[in-house]
């Protein structure tokens, strides 16, 4: 990974063979950033990508072993029990010119991805939610 600050947010670029979730949660480690935003494009491929169910209170995962185009990656930082905890969203391309979207678990850089993080200039905190089953954003 290879990264930049620009006033107030950085620019990162991940190279091949890069996780993206694990790449990005070692800068946010080693920046200590606490609260944020996450924007990302570029190529990948081994996604592992899911859906909520809201009354099953689980997540429905599909694996996507081919490269695709990262068209939109969304996300934010936040804190869960003392750990910086990703939240994002991807929308992938598939070879045949389709896409298919849901909450990003994994994937691997195969050619690079470009990422802005935006830091919040406090700490943003999540907590569990039994209603609903998630770590949502505690405000």
């Amino acid at each position: 990974m290879r990264a930049k600050k620009v006033r107030n947010f950085y620019l990162l670029r991940l190279i091949k063979g890069e996780e993206i979730l694990t790449t990005l949660k070692d800068f946010l480690t080693e920046k200590k950033i606490k609260g944020g935003i996450i924007l990302g494009i570029g190529a990948g491929k081994e996604f592992t990508i899911g859906y909520y169910d809201l009354k099953r209170k689980h997540y429905f995962k599909k694996f996507i072993p081919e490269e695709c185009e990262i068209v939109s990656l969304l996300g934010n930082i936040a804190v869960f029990e003392d750990d910086i905890f990703i939240h994002c969203h991807i929308l992938l391309a598939l070879p045949t010119f389709t896409t298919i979207g849901g909450h990003l678990f994994s994937g691997v850089i195969t050619a690079t991805a470009e990422f802005f993080i935006l830091p919040s200039p406090v700490k943003i905190l999540r907590q569990k939610s039994e209603e609903i089953g998630l770590n949502l954003l505690d405000l």
